[in-house]
C-alpha cells in the first residue's frame, strides 16, 4: 500500500477493508508482472534442491520411524526378560 500515491492510500482506507483488500491485490499483481520469470533450467534445480523445510520434515519422519524401531525392539527385549524371569 506504500507503494500507492497519498490520494489512493487515502481513498483506499477509506473505502473500507474490501477496498484495501483489492489494492494490496492488485500492486502484487503488478509487481509479480514487474518480476523476471526465471528460467526453465533455474526452476529445474529450484525443486531438485530440497528447502530447508523439506530437509526437516524428511529428518523428523526419518527419526520416527527410528523411534517405532527402537520401541518394537524395547518390547521384544522386555517379552524376554519377564519370559527369564518366569523361568526362573
Amino acid at each position: 500500500m506504500a507503494s500507492l500515491p497519498q490520494a489512493e492510500q487515502v481513498a483506499a482506507v477509506a473505502g473500507g477493508k474490501k477496498l484495501m483488500q483489492q489494492a494490496a491485490k492488485e500492486i502484487r499483481q503488478q509487481r509479480a508482472s514487474i518480476r523476471p520469470a526465471k528460467d526453465a533450467k533455474q526452476a529445474d534445480e529450484d525443486a531438485a534442491v530440497p528447502s530447508e523445510a523439506q530437509r526437516l520434515r524428511a529428518e523428523i519422519a526419518a527419526l520416527k520411524e527410528r523411534n517405532a524401531a527402537l520401541q518394537a525392539e524395547n518390547a521384544v527385549l522386555n517379552d524376554r526378560i519377564a519370559a527369564l524371569i518366569d523361568a526362573s
